[in-house]
């Protein structure tokens, strides 16, 4: 008895409403439901979109501009460069990501180091996704500023430019060691680590951040393969930032 009922059951044939509706209702229904170009224009001026060609950039790197975030003080704005040039053999990296390949890099990098460690990384910069601008896409990050809420000097610049006592470049040397050991723990991978890709936040107490230079582009990265070769890369960087700090603490 029971397997009848579960045979009914099983080979009922279920009910099939039918319902007309006209083109014209379809019609009608998707033009309303679509947004105007009026509509998109605005949402995108409101939202994601900054025209940058009335500012001054703050900073000029290889291949990209930075600006103020026109809405946000602790935030940049880079832009890629319009005049870079072209290449006629390119590279996997340059055919698949043309000139935003330094960013996919740097993200890579900056998203492998969150997925390893689990938090941010205190030493780098925070990155707050892209944006659209009067020179194209942009992507935000976070800005490091100095005492004075002025864009941080790089470390270059920290050192040519101002008059430090021995104290302060004493400190200044331990705040490298703790950059390196920092970066060396979290395992950060980086190709071009120098002066001009690190900045300092502080006056009397600095504090070094990287704001460029993560990744490597080459082909076969061998730092994300052999530890030894990772460390050997981070002493090389370490090595020519501590001759800079002992070069100016020669001429005080």
């Amino acid at each position: 008895m029971w397997y009848r009922r579960y045979t009914h059951r099983r080979h009922k044939r279920p009910t099939c409403h039918v319902f007309h509706i006209s083109h014209e209702t379809v019609i009608n229904q998707i033009a309303a439901s679509t947004p105007q170009p009026s509509t998109l224009q605005s949402h995108r001026m409101s939202n994601s979109y900054y025209d940058l060609s009335r500012q001054s950039h703050l900073a000029e790197g290889r291949g990209q501009l930075i600006f103020q975030h026109p809405k946000k003080k602790n935030r940049l704005i880079k832009v890629v460069k319009p005049n870079e040039k072209k290449r006629i053999l390119k590279r996997y990296s340059v055919w698949r990501y043309n000139r935003l390949r330094g960013w996919q890099r740097e993200l890579s990098e900056y998203i492998a180091t969150l997925s390893r460690t689990g938090t941010h990384c205190d030493r780098l910069t925070r990155y707050y996704g892209f944006c659209d601008t009067s020179y194209g896409p942009g992507i935000v990050v976070e800005k490091i500023s100095d005492p004075n809420g002025y864009l941080a000097p790089t470390f270059s610049s920290y050192l040519n430019k101002m008059q430090h006592s021995a104290t302060t470049l004493a400190k200044l040397r331990n705040d490298v060691e703790e950059l390196f050991d920092t970066l060396n723990r979290d395992q950060v991978h980086f190709h071009d680590i120098h002066q001009r890709n690190i900045v300092v936040s502080g006056d009397t107490n600095p504090r070094l951040m990287v704001i460029d230079g993560l990744g490597n582009p080459a082909l076969m990265p061998f730092t994300q393969f052999s530890k030894r070769a990772f460390r050997k890369i981070a002493m090389s960087g370490k090595d020519r930032i501590l001759k800079a700090i002992d070069r100016s603490t020669s001429t005080i």
